[in-house]
């Protein structure tokens, strides 16, 4: 053990005792080695996409160790390890050279990993939601998010070598202006579709309206958002057209506001008008799905005595707030009748003082 320690220590090797270059293959290899372990107990830890979890962030960071590579950091520990010895400056070159390119390709891959894990769990939670239409946008969105992370990787480590990428990004970003200047229509539709897809304005299934047009959607696609309207045609949307608009989303809404408004005749008595307010109220109280808000005799129309009645319809199925509008309809009717009054319609009574003679002649 005397003589392989003498060995080591009066021997060279490009300038440096052959102990300094075992102690850099020795600190090399215990890297490499608690990396896969690091990468092996993560893999073991990452839980399934359909597996619920509270916070997304501790399963995106354990997703992201999970892409630790031991061979890959056999090229990184040659970096801190190379402390051990002191290379001639062009294998110090290249040792910086391998260890920059190797980190950048570590720090891609885990910050791949992460990206992948999110968009993992989210896609699982739509298919168990049953909003499969939506799930074709994360092929998008998981390109466009490996393209960033290599494309920002790229420059990093071109920097970190001494290339002047200035230049380089200067000529990138005119091209990019005229392939986005070509095809801003698209680009344009592409980025509102992944807008619709993280802020989720309205989702598939959701009833919206959008300036006249109303319907059901069907489909958000990459470019366009179909939408079945109530006559049952479908409409096209382009995803930057939709987000310009105003859209009405009626998927929360919970109940309706209904504002009855109706006349009766001028004849009615101030006994009879008095009494309707009441018995409005009793009608719709004894519907049930409805909240009475008021009633009141409102005010003097040009042909009718005016009464306005507020009520609140506690479902937001059309069809069910159709039907109960329909039947607080007709008991207004019968309670009008059966006051001793009538509705009023828009009509003028002329009165005339006097009329000159010979205007009317007799019959």
């Amino acid at each position: 053990m005397a003589k392989l320690i003498e060995h080591l220590s009066s021997h060279q090797l490009a300038g440096n005792a052959l102990w300094r270059w075992l102690a850099m293959v020795v600190t090399v290899l215990i890297l490499a080695a608690v990396a896969a372990l690091i990468g092996r107990l993560a893999r073991r830890r990452v839980p399934e996409p359909t597996t619920p979890t509270r916070y997304l962030a501790p399963v995106m960071a354990t997703a992201a160790l999970a892409r630790t590579r031991g061979w890959l950091w056999l090229l990184i520990g040659i970096g801190p390890a190379q402390r051990w010895v002191h290379p001639e400056a062009t294998t110090a070159e290249v040792i910086r050279f391998v260890w920059t390119v190797a980190l950048g390709i570590q720090v891609g891959v885990w910050a791949v990993g992460a990206l992948e894990a999110g968009l993992s769990r989210e896609r699982a939670r739509r298919e168990a939601e049953g909003r499969l239409a939506e799930i074709s946008s994360f092929a998008l969105i998981r390109t466009v998010g490996q393209a960033v992370v290599w494309a920002l990787i790229l420059v990093v480590i071109l920097a970190n070598l001494g290339v002047e990428i200035s230049t380089l990004v200067a000529s990138l970003g005119v091209g990019g202006i005229a392939v986005a200047l070509a095809a801003q229509n698209l680009l344009g539709d592409l980025f509102a579709s992944l807008s619709i897809i993280l802020d989720r304005p309205f989702e598939v299934g959701d009833f919206v309206v959008v300036g006249s047009l109303r319907g059901t959607v069907k489909r958000i696609g990459l470019k366009t958002t179909r939408v079945q309207s109530l006559d049952g045609e479908q409409i096209v949307f382009g995803n930057a057209d939709l987000l310009t608009s105003r859209v009405q989303n009626f998927k929360h809404m919970q109940e309706r506001r209904v504002t009855l408004r109706f006349g009766v005749l001028y004849s009615s008595t101030s006994e009879q008008v008095a009494k309707m307010p009441g018995r409005v109220k009793q009608i719709i109280e004894a519907q049930e799905g409805l909240r009475f808000d008021r009633a009141h005799f409102a005010g003097f129309g040009a042909s009718s005595l005016d009464f306005e009645v507020i009520y609140w319809v506690l479902s937001s199925d059309y069809v069910r707030f159709m039907d109960l509008q329909q039947a607080v309809n007709l008991a207004v009717m019968t309670a009008v009748r059966e006051e001793g009054m009538d509705f009023a319609f828009p009509s003028q009574s002329v009165y005339l003082e006097s009329v000159p003679k010979g205007l009317l002649r007799a019959t």
